[in-house]
């Protein structure tokens, strides 16, 4: 192509001008894949299951805090703050065990239940 040239649009109404620009199959799809009205709304999009949520109190301090089924004791006890001694990181010198509901649990190596 050797050079360019500039046009003025077909369709200009007092200053504004006015696109009947197509652009395909967006244009033909452009509504497909909104929301149907007719339907409810999405009690909780995106997530098959939501991960119960219980409150984890720490003795003596007494703090409580909200955590999820499943998730690691050092990363609930961080967000109440509760310091918990570790060594080895990997259960073997059981420097992290706490006492959980009556039993006593490497902290390093377990998960709410």
């Amino acid at each position: 192509v050797n050079g360019f040239r500039t046009y003025r649009p077909s369709h200009i109404h007092s200053g504004r001008i006015i696109s009947k620009l197509r652009m395909g199959l967006g244009d033909l799809l452009k509504n497909a894949l909104a929301n149907d009205p007719s339907l409810p709304p999405a009690k909780n999009p995106g997530l098959s299951k939501t991960p119960d949520i219980v409150e984890v109190e720490f003795l003596p301090s007494k703090t409580v805090v909200k955590a999820y089924l499943g998730q690691d004791f050092p990363l609930i006890a961080k967000a109440a703050k509760v310091d918990i001694k570790y060594k080895c990181k990997k259960g073997d010198c059981g420097t992290c065990t706490v006492n959980f509901n009556g039993k006593l649990v490497k902290a390093c190596q377990s998960s709410l239940p």
